[in-house]
């Protein structure tokens, strides 16, 4: 197993590092040569573990409706990042207090019986999850649960009653402290979870609170759970340095199975991240645009009536924007609604199309700070807010 150490807390990078070492199709570098070919090819299909931290982040699931996942009134004014993954799933909060995991391994989906040996073995199936003589396809269940059994071991070394719970969460005692994801791709399953040892649980709350009357969508919602921290289960001197604890003994669980080999990110490796960050991952596009179609409404009572504004949604474009109200309007609606079809739904273009002169055409009693900041209230600023180090 090769272990890949990453210090990096943007999130952006942090996905972005995901995804390489998902799709590249070997680990080997032949035409270096300060390396060991031998050991380089031997490492070539070896399983790959990331322990990694993000700022303060919202992560969205890859076939979620980012919009209807976060509240971006608190998102915007504590300068939360955004980001979406490419795996599925709900919407979950990081920040310094949470550890992720990434397991990138052999195909899950073609893992042993359940009658082997090999498959019983968690550490080893990690390692080596299926032979050419067993051809039996497991369930997702299956690919889950062996594949977050080395996360629940090294916690219940640490006295806890740490266990699975539905598919792909982890509780102790009946609360929340982990939930996973997966994806494939190139002959290789990416599995990866969060670890909450020390969050800020009014954050987490918090980030992820809407309103669900604004959005009417077919994205998959996430579901609320109970989460707790890991801290909380253990006794107070023994709270200092969970996440340091948990990496050193999660990798001495690990080698006591199998080779674990721990490398930096390499220079060439680290300019094709790089590349896919700022292409894929701090794109507005991929954030927000890449959201399954849905419908927004927001309304606001004002001395001279009410207002409100709709507008369909469609890969991260207005399609159809309508206005409704009780208030009289001094002229025809079309110039202003026009201005809005094929506008990106976020800040920076709405700011630009609706404009002062604009608005006193038909609607001089209603301000652009006004306009906006209803149209806003669910609209992005196109620009990730990360100030984090990328690597």
């Amino acid at each position: 197993m090769i272990y890949v150490r990453n210090d990096s807390l943007d999130p952006y990078f942090n996905l972005a590092l995901e995804e390489f070492f998902l799709t590249r199709p070997d680990l080997s570098e032949k035409d270096d040569v300060n390396a060991k070919s031998c050991l380089e090819i031997e490492l070539a299909n070896e399983p790959i573990l990331l322990l990694w931290q993000n700022a303060p982040t919202v992560v969205v699931g890859g076939r979620q409706n980012t919009l209807e996942e976060i509240n971006l009134p608190f998102i915007e004014e504590r300068k939360i990042n955004v980001v979406r993954r490419t795996t599925g799933g709900g919407a979950v909060y990081h920040d310094l207090g949470n550890l992720n995991y990434s397991f990138i391994v052999p195909d899950a989906t073609r893992l042993a019986p359940s009658s082997s040996p090999r498959f019983s073995s968690i550490p080893s199936s990690v390692n080596v999850l299926h032979t050419p003589s067993e051809t039996r396809v497991p369930t997702l269940t299956d690919s889950f649960r062996l594949l977050s059994q080395p996360v629940v071991d090294t916690l219940r070394s640490w006295n806890l009653s740490a266990e699975l719970s539905g598919r792909n969460d982890i509780t102790v005692d009946g609360r929340k402290i982990s939930g996973s994801a997966q994806a494939r791709k190139n002959g290789k399953t990416l599995h990866h979870g969060t670890l909450l040892f020390d969050s800020n649980l009014d954050d987490v709350a918090a980030a992820l609170r809407v309103d669900p009357e604004k959005f009417r969508s077919k994205a998959v919602a996430s579901v609320r759970s109970r989460v707790a921290n890991i801290a909380e289960f253990l006794p107070e001197n023994e709270r200092f340095g969970l996440i340091e604890r948990f990496k050193t003994d999660l990798l001495a669980r690990l080698e006591k199975t199998q080779r674990v080999v721990a490398r930096e990110i390499k220079e060439s490796e680290l300019t094709q991240i790089q590349r896919l960050r700022a292409q894929k991952y701090a794109t507005w596009d991929w954030n927000f645009g890449a959201s399954p179609r849905f419908q927004f409404r927001s309304s606001r009572r004002f001395d001279w009536g009410k207002f409100e504004l709709a507008f369909d949604v469609v890969r991260g474009r207005i399609e159809r924007a309508q206005i409704f109200g009780d208030f009289f309007a001094l002229d025809d609606l079309s110039p202003l609604l026009s201005r809005l079809i094929g506008t990106p739904f976020e800040r920076g273009a709405l700011l630009a199309n609706i404009t002062e002169p604009l608005l006193r055409q038909s609607l001089p009693f209603l301000s652009q700070a006004d306009f906006v900041e209803l149209a806003l209230n669910a609209a992005p600023s196109i620009h990730p807010k990360t100030t984090c180090d990328t690597k």
